[in-house]
C-alpha cells in the first residue's frame, strides 16, 4: 500500500522547526525500503536543525563544536555524533547503517535533540513568563551585582 503512509518510526516533535521536520518525515516515509537512506536523511535533519538553531557555517562536525562551546552537554553531543556518524554510512566502507533498528534509534535520538534545544528551552521560559513582575524584578536585583563605590 502506498497511501496512506504508516511508519513505525516516531513521528517528529511538535516543537521540531519545519525545515527540519521535512527531513525528518521523508525519513520516515523511506525507513522500510532503506533504513540505510533513512539514516541519511536524518543526518540532513540534525544539520538543518543546527542551522534552524543558529549554526550556519561549517561543516557538520565544526555546527557540533560549536553547540559544544554553546554549552551542549556531553551526553547530547554523543547524541549529534551519533547521528552524523551513522548517517555517513551512505559512503562506502562507512558504517554499515542499513540496519532498521539503528535507524529507529536515530530517530528518538532526533526527537532528544529537539527536546533538549528547543522543547526545555520553550517550557522554561513559558514558566518564567507567567511570573509576576514584582517576583522578576525581585530576582534581577538579587542576581545583579553589588555596585562597588
Amino acid at each position: 500500500m502506498v497511501y496512506p503512509r504508516y511508519s513505525t518510526a516516531p513521528p517528529p516533535s511538535p516543537d521540531m522547526p519545519e525545515p527540519s521536520a521535512r527531513f525528518y518525515n521523508e525519513a520516515r516515509d523511506v525507513l522500510d525500503a532503506s533504513p540505510r537512506a533513512a539514516a541519511a536523511l536524518l543526518r540532513s535533519c540534525v544539520e538543518q536543525l543546527l542551522v534552524d538553531l543558529g549554526f550556519e557555517n561549517g561543516t557538520l562536525n565544526d555546527k557540533i563544536g560549536a553547540l559544544v562551546k554553546d554549552g551542549l552537554p556531553e551526553r547530547y553531543q554523543r547524541i549529534f555524533d551519533a547521528v552524523r556518524i551513522t548517517g555517513n554510512g551512505i559512503h562506502p566502507g562507512q558504517i554499515e547503517s542499513d540496519n532498521r533498528e539503528m535507524a529507529l534509534a536515530l530517530f528518538q535520538l532526533v526527537n532528544r535533540i529537539v527536546d533538549e534545544r528547543i522543547t526545555q528551552i520553550k517550557t522554561e521560559e513559558a514558566i518564567w513568563d507567567v511570573l509576576p513582575e514584582g517576583a522578576k524584578e525581585a530576582v534581577a536585583r538579587r542576581d545583579k551585582p553589588p555596585v562597588e563605590s
